[in-house]
């Protein structure tokens, strides 16, 4: 794995408001700084929302409809959008939806996954949504610079047709996590799940090559949910 991206970015105006720090005989002080821009001038200001689950779906949406001067950046991990609906193949994974999209054509009262999924990428493509993102780009790293007021990111972007990865940093005014109550799930402690069973798998998709099916013929499952 080696850096290979650094990217950067466009300096916010140079003589808006804020405070600095000056020395003077040896004492460290903060001072305002008036800046010259027109009060109802709109500052720059970049924006990093972290994978499109449904709150990064609507950041894509919404952000660049309410804000000015936005520079949106949208990093997903996987090679779709979608999240939960995008990784889970369980096929019996349904829920009741309840969004401003209208969207009436489902299957049945709980939706399945696939048609959950779909209607995700119907939305993205409806608000032009994926002009913003980054895929395969997985979050390692986050700091923040109290003295730039940036916050710095490290991300793992995964290689086509490889199974090699590179090291990108970038830098925003602020960040989004919507990462998802279930994206970081882990296997239950279970006496001897691993050394009992004759193999553990699951519907998620953890790799950006794992099949989508698994062949269930001759053997005896043991299902574990929420």
């Amino acid at each position: 794995m080696r850096t290979i991206e650094k990217i950067t970015e466009s300096s916010s105006t140079p003589c808006m408001s804020g405070f600095e720090e000056k020395t003077t005989l040896g004492t460290i002080h903060t001072e305002f700084k008036l800046g010259c821009a027109s009060i109802d001038e709109d500052r720059s200001f970049k924006v990093i929302v972290i994978w499109t689950r449904f709150s990064g779906i609507l950041a894509g949406i919404r952000f660049p409809q309410r804000m000015k001067n936005i520079d949106l950046k949208i990093y997903e991990n996987n090679e779709g959008v979608g999240g939960t609906w995008y990784s889970n193949r369980e096929p019996h994974a349904i829920i009741h939806l309840i969004v401003q999209e209208v969207q009436t054509d489902w299957s049945a009262f709980y939706s399945p996954g696939p048609e959950i999924l779909a209607d995700l990428k119907r939305v993205a493509n409806k608000y032009q949504f994926m002009r913003f993102i980054k895929l395969r780009h997985e979050l390692i790293h986050a700091s923040y610079d109290e003295k730039t007021g940036k916050r710095h990111l490290m991300l793992r972007r995964q290689i086509l047709e490889s199974q090699e990865s590179e090291i990108v940093e970038d830098t925003a005014d602020f960040v989004l996590l919507c990462t998802g109550s279930l994206s970081r799930w882990k296997w239950p402690d279970i006496d001897g799940l691993e050394s009992k069973a004759h193999g553990i798998s699951t519907r998620w998709r953890l790799t950006f090559r794992q099949p989508h099916d698994l062949r269930e013929q001759d053997k005896i499952f043991i299902y574990i949910d929420l």
